[in-house]
């Protein structure tokens, strides 16, 4: 029953993406989460690469779904100009503040003690005002009460109703690859260790 209620507790605390991400009311620190990095990759014509790099990732437990949620306004990407024009006139912030991973607790693979796994997750993934359906590849690694966690996974722009920043000749393309990374502590580890 124990080793049953540390997985529970296991599952109930952590996970990603970091995606996109991402929960409305507190921060990381709030959430049991350090070190939480969201990075967006997109290329465009001609070679261009853009980066972009958020660094508030909360995570929620409702029920059945871990709920991640990351601050769209957050992210930077080096140039405040292009920044700018990503939060308003592609992202629309104002309307559509946050980007948000939904994935279902039954199916992540979560690793032993001092241990590691790997696997993929259905989730839904809320971005824009549309909800769609996604693959998440993560890793997880256990390391006594310490738990690190990577995720990807790729969005469409188009399918979440995004226009396509073109200038100059030059146009992103529409696939985006997001990877999430974060550190927790498994409290149920912690409050069902030895008492000193």
């Amino acid at each position: 029953m124990k080793t049953r209620r540390n997985v529970v507790g296991l599952v109930s605390r952590i996970f990603v993406i970091g995606v996109i991400v991402f929960a409305g009311s507190g921060n990381a620190a709030e959430s049991g989460l350090a070190d939480a990095k969201v990075t967006f990759t997109a290329t465009a014509t001609a070679g261009a690469k853009i980066v972009g790099t958020a660094r508030e990732l909360t995570l929620e437990a409702q029920g059945p779904w871990l709920v991640f949620k990351a601050p769209l306004r957050t992210i930077t990407t080096g140039i405040p100009l292009r920044d700018r024009q990503m939060r308003d006139k592609y992202l629309e912030v104002e309307s559509f503040p946050f980007v948000e991973l939904r994935l279902g607790r039954e199916t992540l693979s979560l690793p032993a003690l001092n241990g590691a796994s790997a696997g993929e997750a259905r989730g839904r993934l809320s971005l824009h005002g549309k909800s769609k359906d996604t693959t998440v590849r993560y890793s997880v690694r256990r390391e006594g009460d310490a738990i690190k966690v990577s995720a990807s996974f790729r969005i469409d722009l188009r399918a979440y109703g995004i226009d396509i920043p073109s200038y100059r000749g030059i146009t992103l393309n529409p696939d985006v690859d997001v990877d999430v990374g974060f550190a927790a502590v498994d409290r149920a580890v912690v409050a069902d260790g030895p008492a000193e």
